[in-house]
């Protein structure tokens, strides 16, 4: 079992006690955890290019990250794993790959939010 160690909001230095009152937002290229009241009264409605308007671990979140899982698993759907592919497949692919590539990118600050503080707060 991993050693509970607390989990302290960038803005006012408290302690966060429940998975409730923790939101986690980029905050100067990193994941920052802050109080829920903290995050409404400094970060919401901010956009800049190291601070984004939406927290990471609310539905918004979710929503984005089940979207991303999504499109995803499109080409499963399509049938684009035949072998050997069509010329058309493979520039599907082709273009497809970084792409694919972006969504990964939209699923990983969700898991590192709860990687880092999520698992660690009772709910």
């Amino acid at each position: 079992m991993l050693k509970q160690q607390a989990i302290f909001c960038i803005e006012c230095r408290a302690p966060i006690r429940s998975r409730r009152d923790l939101v986690t937002a980029w905050h100067w290229l990193a994941i920052r955890p802050f109080h829920k009241a903290c995050y409404d009264r400094s970060l919401k409605g901010l956009q800049t290019i190291v601070v984004h308007n939406y927290p990471i671990n609310r539905i918004v979140g979710n929503v984005r990250v089940l979207s991303s899982c999504l499109i995803i698993c499109c080409p499963l759907g399509f049938g684009l794993y035949r072998f050997p592919p069509s010329p058309i497949e493979e520039l599907i692919w082709a273009i497809s790959g970084p792409v694919l590539f972006v969504f990964v990118l939209v699923i990983l600050p969700r898991l590192l939010s709860w990687l880092w503080y999520e698992r660690r707060l009772p709910t």
